[in-house]
């Protein structure tokens, strides 16, 4: 029980994981690409990361006990396993790595104009290595006590965004394969899912508890939807200028100029969210490393990722541009493979998983 969550901690992980990364320069990609028809790539991803949470819950119903290591020991081999394990280790240091520039990018554009760069790893690492020092179950606990007051903030940001709406504007303006495009182009952005995945064997499962967790998801999904909505509506014809769009939305509006920075409602909410995303990518590469060597002790683990990190934006990946365009052309085929390919897979292990006899059955 000390290192597992129940549906109601995993629901409010969900949670979180449904805003990683789509809040800020995300809009204004989609923009760039199919203009205000960004929507719909948008609800088309949702659409797809729903069909796998179901498959995730279908897996926990055929495997109970085992974990995702062990699934795909058992069905391929384990030397399958470690290679892929490792894979999913990389791919989310590098997640991590995504989601922190752009965070970075916003932060230092919104309120720490001055900051030293060396500042904000050590704030984030501070935090998310704290996070996984203390198991799983005391990220789910922080998550679900924090949930109520950060769904608040979302509540009053969304509110304050929806006063500047300014009518729909004309959808359906290019042809469909476009969007279809642009959702493989961004791909890494979603599929976060898989982090349940990685930790399936630690989620106290009751069917009658998952309503909760599809019903979290769901509300924050319609969220962001009414977020993206929004912001077609407010730039119409300037999307692609907006890179912080959890903010430009309440500041470019006259309605709020005498309120000073109303904006801070975004930069609370998107720094609160940021730091469980980041746990939460900083765990998935734990896992994935504990499910690879389970003899070492967790602080091997938190070294090599905070190494790999600090190397990773300071020399490989060290600003929002380089970021972007190596996630549109290569995180993006990793993503299809890891977060998509892979879980699709297990489905077919939970319908030829062999059935137990007669005689197990008693015992």
């Amino acid at each position: 029980m000390k290192h597992t969550i129940n549906l109601r901690q995993m629901a409010c992980l969900a949670g979180v994981l449904v805003f990683a990364n789509k809040i800020l320069v995300l809009p204004s990609l989609f923009y760039d690409k199919v203009g205000v028809d960004g929507i719909f790539v948008l609800l088309f991803m949702f659409s797809i990361d729903l069909l796998f949470l179901w498959l995730f819950f279908r897996l926990k119903r055929a495997f109970p006990k085992e974990s995702f290591f062990e699934i795909i020991s058992k069905f391929l081999s384990k030397y399958v396993a470690i290679f892929i394990f490792s894979l999913i280790c990389i791919f989310f240091l590098i997640k991590t790595i995504t989601t922190y520039n752009i965070a970075l990018l916003y932060l230092k554009n919104q309120v720490y104009f001055e900051a030293e760069e060396y500042i904000f790893p050590i704030c984030f690492l501070t935090v998310t290595n704290n996070l996984v020092c203390k198991g799983i179950r005391s990220e789910g606990r922080t998550c679900e006590f924090f949930y109520a007051f950060t769904l608040t903030l979302v509540g009053v940001w969304i509110f304050c965004s929806c006063l500047n709406f300014n009518g729909f504007p004309m959808f359906f303006n290019i042809p469909a394969i476009n969007i279809g495009r642009t959702a493989f182009s961004f791909l890494s952005v979603f599929g976060d899912n898989l982090f349940f995945f990685l930790i399936m064997d630690k989620i106290e499962y009751k069917k009658e508890n998952a309503k909760t967790v599809y019903w979290y998801v769901i509300i924050n999904m319609v969220l962001v939807a009414i977020f993206y909505t929004v912001f077609y509506s407010v730039f119409r014809y300037t999307g692609s200028m907006h890179n912080n769009a959890a903010s430009d939305v309440i500041t470019f509006s006259n309605k709020f100029a005498g309120l000073g920075r109303i904006d801070i409602v975004a930069v609370v909410v998107v720094m609160l969210l940021d730091y469980f995303q980041l746990s939460i990518y900083n765990t998935a590469f734990d896992s994935s490393f504990s499910s690879i060597f389970p003899n070492e002790r967790k602080v091997f683990s938190i070294v090599l990722y905070d190494l790999l990190f600090f190397i990773g934006i300071f020399f490989f990946i060290p600003n929002h541009v380089i970021t972007i365009d190596f996630a549109e052309k290569y995180l993006c085929c990793f993503a299809l493979v890891l977060e998509y390919l892979l879980p699709l897979s297990c489905i077919i292990f939970s319908v030829f998983k062999p059935k137990r006899r007669k005689y197990e059955k008693i015992f």
